[in-house]
């Protein structure tokens, strides 16, 4: 930190109490004067860039968290954040380039859950990506989802006999059998591959997307207990417990990630 360190913590301070007020201006002027302090520092800047995104100034937020990556090359979220402005600027390829080294930073933390979340996406604006939907597949597989594996093995069965290689398309189709033995689905793209007939092209995964911003019945901004920057608070269940089946899942793909990612 080249700039005074107690001027920066107050700057940061009365910028998290600003966002927990939903008061973005103040939000963000405040955090800039954090920033004429310490200007590479990367909470601050993921700060910014949030409390810009709430307050619809997109073009400014994409250029703090571009920054916020470069300064912290080893945390994913900035990347994500690039990722999901550019896909609401409609800049598909530099989201989808976003998404990959997202997922390799989670890759790097052993965060299966993440890179997966991240796959699905690039999955959703390219669906003829071979190497996501193979990875897709194959962490689906592992975590008993046996049903999205069907669908996603089918997916790169198609890529696979567009790409002329029908032995491989064969393989991917007859895994999706053995999974869900007797799959209508499954069943009818290995006919038309044993027939040589062509299959529609890949269907994008199934399932909602995650939205840019979440309203504010859904979600809060605040500063998170250690005083790292910004979070959005979880949403509970009415009963007040998360969802048990996504913890499940969690756990699951932590458990794989030394795996998959070998």
């Amino acid at each position: 930190m080249n700039g005074r360190k107690d001027l920066f913590q107050e700057s940061m301070q009365l910028g998290h109490s600003a966002a927990w007020d939903q008061d973005w201006e103040r939000a963000i002027e405040f955090y800039r004067k954090a920033l004429a302090e310490s200007p590479e520092h990367p909470v601050a800047l993921t700060s910014l860039g949030l409390a810009l995104l709430q307050n619809d100034r997109v073009q400014e937020a994409l250029a703090v968290y571009e920054q916020a990556g470069q300064a912290s090359p080893e945390d994913p979220i900035p990347l994500e954040k690039c990722a999901e402005i550019y896909e609401k600027l409609g800049e598909s390829a530099k989201a989808v380039r976003r998404r990959h080294e997202a997922a390799e930073r989670y890759i790097r933390r052993h965060d299966a859950e993440k890179a997966v979340e991240n796959w699905v996406h690039i999955a959703r604006i390219t669906p003829e990506k071979l190497n996501v939907r193979s990875r897709l597949a194959l962490a689906y597989e592992r975590m008993g989802r046996r049903k999205e594996a069907v669908q996603e093995y089918l997916a790169v069965a198609s890529i696979m006999q567009h790409s002329k290689k029908q032995e491989s398309a064969l393989e991917a189709a007859q895994r999706a059998l053995n999974l869900v033995p007797g799959d209508p689905e499954a069943s009818k793209v290995l006919r038309l591959l044993r027939e040589r007939q062509p299959l529609p092209p890949p269907s994008p995964p199934a399932g909602s997307t995650w939205p840019l911003r979440p309203g504010k019945a859904q979600a809060r901004m605040a500063p998170d207990a250690a005083g790292r920057g910004l979070v959005e608070a979880e949403v509970e269940s009415e009963d007040g417990s998360s969802d048990p089946e996504e913890a499940a899942q969690a756990r699951a793909l932590s458990l794989l990630a030394e795996l998959l990612f070998e």
